[in-house]
């Protein structure tokens, strides 16, 4: 395991003791989060580091979206995120960013991250990751 992933299984055996029952400020921060970018968000959009579902769940309900990808490296949280999204239009990766196919490579408009930076070593490759699944000159 490298050392990305530990990184990111630590997180994620906190996240997986984080309490969902407080929906109210739940509701907040998600709200809060998507309103910041929500106005660039296009019609095939990459969620990199999905964590559980929380904000993915949300941009699903976008009117613009014709079809999403959401990854998440980590196992503990991955597992999380196929019960949160069970049924919904989205497909889910258990991968890092540079796992993804090749038919992904210049296919989304839109590619986006929330609180991924912090835990993640190499913030310059994965900011070069980020813009290699964009399409020319698109959000990210």
């Amino acid at each position: 395991m490298d050392q990305e992933m530990v990184k990111t299984d630590s997180y994620a055996k906190g996240m997986s003791e984080y309490q969902e029952d407080d929906y109210d400020s739940l509701f907040r921060l998600t709200e809060f989060e998507y309103g910041l970018f929500k106005s660039f968000v296009g019609k095939r959009v990459l969620e990199v580091g999905a964590g559980w579902g929380r904000l993915t769940e949300r941009v699903l309900e976008g009117p613009t979206i014709l079809e999403m990808v959401a990854i998440e490296p980590s196992e503990v949280l991955f597992l999380r995120l196929k019960r949160r999204l069970a049924g919904k239009k989205v497909e889910l990766l258990c991968s890092e960013l540079g796992g993804l196919r090749n038919e992904y490579k210049r296919h989304f408009d839109t590619v986006y991250s929330v609180h991924v930076m912090e835990h993640i070593a190499d913030d310059r490759r994965f900011i070069e990751d980020s813009l290699d699944p964009l399409l020319s000159g698109l959000n990210s």
